[in-house]
C-alpha cells in the first residue's frame, strides 16, 4: 500500500486501519475506507485483500476529486462505486495508457 497520494494540489496521507467508523449511517457501522478532506487523510480497512484495498483507495480518491470540484453532493455513491471499480480496472489492464497519460511514452520512443 502506498503511504500518500496527491489529489489536485493537495497531498493526502494514506493509512491502513482496522475498524474504520463509517460517516454514513446508511452504510452501517464500519466502512471499507474513508477520506477526511480537511485533515488530508485517507483510511483504508486493513483486513481486506490487496486487490480490494487498491479499489477502495481509488474509490476514496474519487470522493476527494468530487469534493474538490464541488460535485460531492450531486454524484451518487453507486456512481462512485462504479467509477472506483472501472477506473481501477482500466489502469490495471492498460499500463500503456498510464504511461501515455503520464507522458512517459516519449521516453520509450527514444530508447
Amino acid at each position: 500500500m502506498i503511504d500518500h497520494v496527491k489529489i489536485g494540489n493537495i497531498p493526502f496521507n494514506v493509512h491502513l486501519a482496522n475498524g474504520i467508523p463509517s460517516k454514513d449511517e446508511d452504510r452501517g457501522p464500519k466502512a471499507y475506507g474513508e477520506a477526511f478532506y480537511h485533515e488530508g487523510n485517507i483510511f483504508i480497512e486493513d483486513s481486506q485483500c490487496e486487490a480490494q484495498k487498491r479499489q477502495v483507495l481509488m474509490h476514496e480518491c474519487i470522493h476527494v476529486i468530487l469534493e474538490q470540484t464541488g460535485h460531492a453532493i450531486t454524484v451518487s455513491e453507486d456512481t462512485i462505486v462504479a467509477l472506483g471499480y472501472g477506473v481501477t480496472m482500466l489502469l490495471q489492464n492498460n499500463p500503456q495508457l498510464v504511461a501515455y497519460v503520464c507522458g512517459k511514452e516519449c521516453e520509450a520512443d527514444h530508447k
